[in-house]
């Protein structure tokens, strides 16, 4: 397994966790509807740019980058200060950490690719 292809495995592991936001939702003290929703929004894109990736087509990486990027910053950042459940602070940690590694490995291997 290259960098490229363990990139790919690592954010579609982290747009799974995404998950989280939605199964939340029907907890009495879970997000707001638009947070998750826009959690399993981002996932799904995430995957959708690893499909196209997988594919051949490497319009797929940034668009993968992007939303782990977005990901972190816009919905993982700021779980921290909610006080939020252990289990939240567990999939949010996990998920940034496999996604921007993901992203980072994916975008460095990706001209590599291209030149082989």
């Amino acid at each position: 397994m290259n960098r490229f292809q363990l990139g790919l495995v690592l954010c579609t592991v982290s747009a799974l966790f995404n998950v989280d936001g939605v199964i939340s939702l029907f907890e009495s003290d879970g997000p707001p509807a638009g947070v998750g929703i826009a959690s399993a929004l981002l996932g799904l894109a995430t995957i959708a740019g690893v499909l196209l990736a997988m594919s051949g087509r490497f319009s797929g990486v940034p668009l993968m980058v992007a939303t782990r990027i977005l990901s972190a910053v816009a919905l993982g950042i700021p779980a921290y200060f909610i006080g939020a459940p252990g289990w939240v602070y567990f999939t949010v940690t996990a998920g940034m950490v496999l996604g921007l590694t993901g992203a980072f490995l994916a975008w460095s291997a990706r001209s590599e690719l291209a030149t082989a």
